[in-house]
């Protein structure tokens, strides 16, 4: 749809409007925001802004509430008698003291993937036109040309519920949030708020999870809201442990399901405070963990647990598995990246040649992993050294290939080139035979296995 400046001018008006309507206690005979209105339009004009200019919208200086209070402390003066100017004037106050905070300049930056809003700290008869501000500047956020995928937690949410002119304008922008791949959890304490919810703010909700704990008089409120069968009551009643919920599916599911939530670790470090970094993870074998922070990757059939911190903080990638079938997570250090590169190598390559090294560390065999120079990986078995050289498709020079081959054998007596299926055929077809060439995956597994011996027959995962 072509952009249209004017309703989106009078848009954003009529938002501050009804916050400072809000912030004055609201006015039911329309005179107040009227006025609001249109000193608002007046003060945009003072400062160069056109409604249907939108290139005069981005002022050297902005507006403040403080410059609009200015024009009503003006229109105070001015008309003595006007009892609605005197309301919104004397009401506002707190502009010039406790809440002139809200002129200042803000580095708020609504592209952030993770954005906390805390409103412990604002004035209690100042949260309900917060709430109904900070629902509209996130509404901003919703772009139908982004691709990121966005989730609002808004705790608390009473206020929300309470208000029907914040449900109203909730609902359209939940409506609005599916459009642009958004979804939004709202929790609340008080049960008793259920009862505000109207209609069309409760056909937007499809999920929602009771918890049982101390539920006491509130199941009442609970049953009748969401339509709850009396087993539900009963096990809601019977909650004993934090976690236990009915969680209840909208249309065409309509159903409740009986749920036990476990925290992760993580998680529980998160909920109950605890100060020192736990990892929720586990090496399978405790010579991996320091492999890991050499290389720079952890594989997720390296450890056993919980992996929110890693994915959170690394780069994760679903790779192929060099020894076995399927596929497995690599938790990638950032730091390691080089563009699409890990180190000097590409993600394939790097990958692969890790996953073998950690196949011999986990049988307690020293292995040496050389990605610049040298064979990628060298195992030293019972029996003699073996190494192993990696190639991706499109690098297999036969010049190249010799000399690897004729360097590997003269120092460890052994080498198998590793690929994938392309690979492979082209290392063979370049070094002339396919004895010490080996396809990735169930072949190479059944090949380490040989060169283990029969006390080794079992492969670690």
């Amino acid at each position: 749809m072509q952009f249209d400046p004017i309703s989106k001018f009078y848009e954003h008006v009529n938002t501050v409007k009804f916050f400072l309507n809000l912030l004055t206690g609201g006015d039911r005979t329309h005179k107040q925001i009227t006025y609001i209105g249109e000193t608002l339009v007046e003060l945009y004009a003072k400062f160069g802004i056109v409604p249907e200019d939108r290139k005069t919208w981005k002022q050297e200086k902005q507006p403040t509430f403080l410059d609009l209070y200015d024009i009503w402390e003006r229109d105070k003066k001015k008309y003595k008698s006007d009892a609605t100017i005197e309301a919104v004037y004397s009401r506002t106050s707190s502009l010039r003291n406790t809440l002139r905070w809200l002129s200042n300049p803000t580095n708020v930056d609504l592209t952030r993937q993770y954005t906390v809003i805390d409103l412990s700290a604002i004035p209690q008869d100042t949260q309900e036109a917060m709430n109904y501000l900070l629902t509209a500047i996130l509404a901003l956020r919703f772009n139908i040309n982004s691709k990121r995928k966005t989730t609002i937690m808004i705790d608390e949410a009473g206020v929300f519920l309470k208000n029907v002119r914040l449900q109203d304008d909730f609902s359209r922008m939940l409506k609005q949030a599916g459009s642009f791949g958004v979804r939004i959890i709202i929790g609340s304490q008080q049960l008793s708020d259920l009862s505000s919810i109207g209609p069309e703010h409760r056909a937007n909700i499809f999920i929602s999870e009771v918890y049982g704990l101390n539920i006491g008089k509130s199941i009442d409120d609970v049953v009748k809201f969401f339509k709850l069968s009396n087993n539900d009551a009963q096990f809601l009643l019977s909650c004993s442990r934090p976690g236990m919920c009915a969680v209840s599916v909208g249309y065409p599911y309509a159903t409740t399901y009986h749920m036990q939530r476990v925290a992760s670790d993580l998680e529980a470090q998160i909920l109950f405070g605890k100060q020192e970094r736990q990892v929720a993870y586990t090496f399978v074998h405790p010579d991996l963990e320091s492999f890991a922070k050499e290389q720079g990757v952890i594989m997720s059939d390296w450890i056993n647990g919980d992996t929110s911190v890693l994915r959170a903080e690394r780069l994760v990638e679903w790779a192929q598995r060099v020894i076995g079938t399927g596929k497995v997570f690599a938790y990638i250090d950032k730091e390691k990246l080089n563009n699409d590169l890990i180190l000097n190598q590409s993600k394939e390559h790097f990958l692969s040649v890790i996953q073998i090294a950690a196949c011999f560390i986990k049988r307690n065999i020293k292995v040496e992993v050389n990605h610049y120079d040298d064979a990628d990986v060298v195992a030293w078995l019972p029996d003699g050294p073996v190494a192993f050289e990696y190639q991706t498709p499109g690098s297999s020079d036969p010049k190249i290939l010799t000399e690897k081959r004729k360097s590997s054998e003269s120092k460890y007596g052994r080498l198998f080139f590793v690929g994938n299926t392309q690979s492979v055929r082209e290392v063979a077809q370049a070094i002339g035979t396919d004895e010490i060439v080996i396809p990735r995956g169930a072949q190479l597994e059944e090949k380490i296995k040989e060169l283990l011996g029969k006390t080794n027959l079992e492969l670690a995962n």
